[in-house]
C-alpha cells in the first residue's frame, strides 16, 4: 500500500516515470494486487502509449473476479482498445462499463459516446447517432461530445445538422481544430473549396500536428487546382502519420493533376500498403489505367473500389465513363444515377452539376431524347452552363423538334470547342432551321460547318437537302453526286453515319432523275439506295413511282408494300399502293387498302 500511494502522489503532479516504478515496485510485492496495474494503465494512457495501456488493462482484468471489476477499469480498456483498433474489444468493454454504470446509478455519458465511437469506426454511423441522441434525451449537455456527433453526420450526409451540432460545441467553449476539420469536411464535401480550406488552414494554426487538417488542406487545394500546393500538404500529413492510407492516397492524386504518372503511381501503391481495402488508392489506379486507355483494367480499378467502399462517388464516376466510352449505356446510366444520389446527398454541386451532364450524354447515345434534355437543363439550372456540351444538346431539341431552344442553344456555342464538335453543332443548327423552312439560315449554318471541314459529308448532305427542299434539282443533284464521291468513291470504308447519308443521297438523286425522267438512272440510284438501307422507305416509294409510270404496276405494288413496311402510316403511298393494285387488276385487295386508308 505504501507503494502504491507513492506511485498515486508522484501520478497527481505528473511524474510519470517516478509513478510507474513505484506502481511496479507494488506489483513486485503483491502480484495479484491489480490496483499497481491500474496505475501504470492509467499512466500509458495518459501519456499516449496506448498499447501499452491497453497490456494494464488486460493483465488487471484477467486477475480480478468479474463482479469486482470496477467501470472505470472497463472504461480504460475500451479507450485502449479503441486506440489500437480492437474495436470488438472496444465494444464489449465500453458494454460492460454502461451496464456497471446503470447498476450503479451513475452518469453513463463516457461509456455511450464510447460505444457511438466504436460504431463509428465501423463504419454503423447511423446506430452512432441513435447512441448520441440517446444521451442527449437525458438531458445530459454538459459534456456531451457535439464535436464527434457532428463528424457522425458529416459521415451521414447531414450537413445543415452537423453545422448545428459543431455550432453548438463552440458554443460550448469548445473552438478546437477538431470542430475546424469538420467544419471545413462541410464545405469540401459541397464542393465549396476555398471555405473547406479556411477551415483547414484554421486548424493547423490551432494544432500544427493535427493530420486531418493537413489532409483536408491537400483535398480542398486539389479542388481549387494547386496540384503543388496540395501535394505538400499531403507530405506534411504523412510527415504526421506515415501510415496514412489517405495521405498517400493524396500524393497519388496531386501527381495525377500535375501529369507525373509514375509519381502517382508510388503514391496509391504506398496508400494500398498501409491499407489495401482503401478505395480512393484503387480508384486512382484506375484512372491510369484509364488514361492508358485500358479500359477493361480500369473498369475491373473502379469495381474494386465499389466493393470496398459502394458509396464513394469518384469510382461511380470513374466507371460512367469507362462504360459510356465502351458504349455499355446501362452500366453507364446506373452508376451516373448513383453519382447523382450520393451528390445530391452530400450537396456537393460540381459533381452533381458533372454527373447531370454525363447522364444526358448517355440518354443521347441512347435517343432518348426527352430524358437527355431533362438532364442538360438540370446541370444547366445547377449552374453547369459553361459545361453542357451544347453540339449534343442542339441536337436533342432539333431531334424533339423544339427548333427555338435548337438555335437557342446554337447561340452558345464557343469557339473553345474543337473543329469536330463544331461541325457538328453547325450542321445541327442548319437541321433546327430547315425544320422551321428557314433555307436561307440552315444554308448558312451547313456553310459554316463545310468551312470548318471540307471533308466533312453531313455538311454537304445538309446543303443538299436544302437545294432539294427549294427544288433547285440542278444544285441538289451537285451537291448528291459530291457526297457520293466523298464517300464511296474516295474510301468506300465508311461509318454507319457515312452508310445512311450515301443511301440518302441516291435516293436524293433517283427523285431528281425520276423527276426529269431519266429513268435508267433513276432506278439505278433507288436500287443502289436500297441495297446500301434496305428500311430507306423514300427509295423503295420512289422505286414504285417509277415502275408506275413506266407500266410495271406489279413491281410497283411490291415496292410500296415494302416501304409501308418501314413507315406504315404514310398514307399517299397507301394511296399509291391502291392505284397499282388497280393496275394489277387486284380490285379486291385494292378496296381493302382504299377502305383501310378512309379508316385511319
Amino acid at each position: 500500500p505504501a507503494w502504491i500511494g507513492l506511485g498515486q502522489m508522484h501520478q497527481r503532479v505528473g511524474n510519470h516515470s517516478e509513478a510507474v516504478e513505484a506502481f511496479s515496485r507494488a506489483l513486485k510485492l503483491d502480484k495479484r494486487d491489480p490496483r499497481p496495474l491500474l496505475g501504470i494503465a492509467a499512466i500509458y494512457e495518459a501519456v499516449g502509449n496506448m498499447p501499452e495501456a491497453r497490456k494494464a488493462y488486460q493483465r488487471a482484468v484477467k486477475m480480478q473476479p468479474v463482479g469486482s471489476i470496477s467501470a472505470e477499469t472497463y472504461l480504460g480498456l475500451g479507450n485502449a482498445n479503441l486506440a489500437v483498433g480492437d474495436q470488438a474489444g472496444a465494444r464489449n468493454a465500453y458494454q460492460q462499463a454502461l451496464h456497471l454504470l446503470q447498476k450503479q446509478g451513475r452518469a453513463t455519458l463516457a461509456a455511450q459516446v464510447g460505444l457511438a465511437q466504436v460504431q463509428n469506426e465501423l463504419g454503423d454511423h447511423a446506430a452512432a447517432l441513435e447512441n448520441y441522441r440517446a444521451i442527449l434525451a437525458t438531458g445530459n449537455e454538459a459534456d456531451f461530445p457535439y464535436a464527434d456527433m457532428g463528424d457522425t453526420l458529416v459521415a451521414l450526409g447531414r450537413t445543415d445538422e452537423a453545422l448545428t451540432a459543431y455550432t453548438r460545441a463552440m458554443r460550448g467553449g469548445n473552438n478546437s481544430a477538431h470542430i475546424q476539420v469538420g467544419l471545413g469536411q462541410i464545405y469540401k464535401n459541397q464542393g465549396n473549396y476555398a471555405r473547406a480550406l479556411h477551415y483547414f488552414v484554421k486548424a493547423t494554426q490551432l494544432e500544427p500536428l493535427v493530420g486531418a487538417a493537413h489532409l483536408g488542406m491537400g483535398q480542398a487545394m486539389i479542388g481549387l487546382g494547386r496540384f503543388e500546393a496540395a501535394r505538400l500538404a499531403f507530405q506534411k500529413a504523412v510527415e504526421i502519420d506515415a501510415d496514412s492510407a489517405e495521405a498517400h492516397c493524396g500524393i497519388g492524386d496531386a501527381n495525377l493533376k500535375q501529369e507525373f504518372w509514375h509519381d502517382a503511381e508510388i503514391g496509391y501503391g504506398q496508400a494500398l500498403r498501409c491499407d489495401g481495402c482503401f478505395a480512393p488508392a484503387h480508384v486512382g489506379l484506375a484512372e491510369l489505367k484509364r488514361i492508358d486507355g485500358n479500359w477493361e483494367l480500369a473498369r475491373r480499378g473502379y469495381q474494386v473500389a465499389l466493393e470496398n467502399d459502394p458509396t464513394l462517388i469518384e469510382a461511380h464516376a470513374g466507371l460512367a465513363a469507362v462504360a459510356l466510352a465502351q458504349n455499355d449505356l446501362e452500366i453507364a446510366r446506373q452508376a451516373y444515377t448513383k453519382v447523382i444520389e450520393f451528390a445530391d446527398a452530400q450537396g456537393n454541386l460540381p459533381q452533381l452539376t458533372t454527373a447531370w451532364i454525363g447522364l444526358g450524354d448517355v440518354h443521347h447515345a441512347q435517343r432518348r431524347y426527352g430524358a437527355a434534355r431533362d438532364a442538360y437543363e438540370k446541370a444547366m439550372v445547377l449552374g453547369g452552363v459553361d459545361a453542357i456540351p451544347y453540339h449534343r444538346l442542339v441536337d436533342v431539341y432539333v431531334q424533339l423538334g423544339e427548333s427555338e431552344k435548337a438555335i437557342h442553344a446554337y447561340d452558345k456555342v464557343t469557339s473553345e470547342m474543337d473543329s469536330a464538335a463544331r461541325v457538328e453543332t453547325f450542321v445541327a443548327v442548319g437541321e433546327a432551321y430547315r425544320a422551321q423552312k428557314d433555307y436561307e439560315n440552315a444554308l448558312h449554318a451547313f456553310q459554316r460547318a463545310a468551312d470548318l471541314d471540307q471533308k466533312a459529308v453531313a455538311p454537304q448532305m445538309g446543303i443538299a437537302r436544302v437545294h432539294f427542299a427549294q427544288k433547285r434539282w440542278a444544285d441538289a443533284q451537285t451537291m448528291f453526286e459530291q457526297v457520293v464521291d466523298r464517300v464511296e468513291v474516295a474510301d468506300g470504308d465508311f461509318d454507319q453515319d457515312e452508310f445512311s447519308l450515301l443511301a440518302e443521297a441516291y435516293c436524293g438523286l433517283g427523285q431528281i432523275h425520276n423527276h426529269f425522267e431519266h429513268i435508267d438512272e433513276a432506278r439505278r440510284a433507288f436500287s443502289r439506295a436500297i441495297e446500301l438501307s434496305p428500311t430507306l422507305a423514300e427509295a423503295h416509294i420512289g422505286l414504285g413511282e417509277l415502275n408506275l409510270v413506266t407500266g410495271r404496276p406489279r413491281q410497283a405494288a411490291e415496292a410500296f408494300k415494302k416501304a409501308l413496311r418501314y413507315q406504315p402510316q404514310r398514307v399517299e403511298t397507301k394511296v399509291a399502293l391502291g392505284k397499282a393494285l388497280s393496275r394489277c387488276g387486284d380490285y379486291q385487295e385494292a378496296v381493302a387498302v382504299f377502305e383501310q386508308t378512309i379508316e385511319t
